[in-house]
């Protein structure tokens, strides 16, 4: 239902010439346009209600638009209601940050009938893997055990988490892309698992937050990617 109801207000608008335009860049923090990327226009603030052709509710509830650059690393996001919008960046299996997680979008505000030009700029970060290692099986035994969350905290999420790439009979393997050059924390969390580092060592509490400094605290940086491990060492005994 609340997807036609978007669908409804877009066309609404459209039709009666009530929308606006923006058309752009998008390019990284060398300059290099970044080509066959999703770009959202996200609302910032409520949408204007002025352009709904009849008598609408309040507020009406503001919707993203979301368009792809193209091989030149241009987009366009056409019919969009008047209000100021930030345009987010996804580019699965890239090394970019979305600037709505981790800070500093491109806003722009439109209006009727105006086509606004923007200049989107994306940075890329690091990416950091994280070997989960079931070396004893016992999640691969026993997967309902597995209620492992990794993550981290940005700028402007309360929580990143990191995503699954592979999973195998003595682990699984997660990735998440992080700024480069900051410090950070890393937050693991279980409650049916202990857990502990590469050597064995137990955490010694069901939640904790480990230091997150590319350049010190993992066990190996490489070619812009860095690595680290996490064991399981056993099931967590109930209190």
């Amino acid at each position: 239902m609340k997807s036609l109801t978007v669908m409804y207000i877009a066309l609404a608008a459209s039709l009666f010439g009530e929308t606006g335009a923006v058309r752009g860049s998008l390019l990284d923090e060398t300059g290099v346009p970044v080509t066959y990327s999703l770009i959202t226009a996200r609302p910032i603030q409520p949408v204007q209600p002025g352009y709904f052709p009849v008598p609408a509710p309040a507020p009406i509830p503001p919707f993203a638009a979301t368009s792809s650059t193209d091989g030149a690393g241009q987009f366009e996001i056409d019919n969009l209601p008047p209000g100021k919008y930030q345009f987010c960046i996804n580019k699965p299996g890239s090394q970019l940050l979305d600037p709505c997680i981790w800070g500093n979008p491109a806003t722009a505000t439109v209006g009727t009938g105006v086509t606004q030009t923007v200049t989107a700029t994306v940075i890329h970060g690091v990416t950091i893997t994280i070997r989960i290692a079931d070396r004893t099986g016992l999640v691969a035994g026993n997967p309902q055990l597995d209620d492992l969350i990794v993550g981290t905290v940005s700028g402007l999420s309360p929580f990143v988490p990191a995503l699954v790439q592979s999973k195998d009979a003595t682990g699984k393997t997660l990735s998440i892309v992080v700024p480069k050059g900051k410090a950070g924390k890393l937050s693991v969390y279980s409650s049916a698992l202990t857990l502990g580092d590469a050597a064995g060592k137990g955490f010694g509490a069901r939640s904790i937050s480990l230091p997150l400094t590319v350049s010190q605290t993992l066990t190996s940086v490489s070619g812009g990617a860095a690595t680290f491990t996490i064991q399981i060492l056993g099931a967590a005994t109930k209190p």
